[in-house]
């Protein structure tokens, strides 16, 4: 599973580089996750940064 950032929807609170610093950065006051991270939609604090993102553009990405 992966966990993109869909940058033209995210406002850039940082809630998700807040709550899982070892998988999102803040880049240009957006949101975005760190290059090599993309496939850490498994992991329990992605799911619960996506489900708290306030814009809701972390989406997780569930292959097929």
């Amino acid at each position: 599973m992966s966990v993109p950032v869909n940058r033209e929807e995210c406002y850039g609170s940082g809630e998700c580089a807040y709550r899982v610093p070892d998988v999102f950065t803040v880049v240009d006051d957006y949101g975005e996750v760190i290059p090599g991270r993309e496939s850490t939609g498994e992991d329990p604090r992605a799911i619960a940064a996506a489900e708290a993102c306030p814009s809701q553009t972390i989406k997780i990405a569930y292959p097929g």
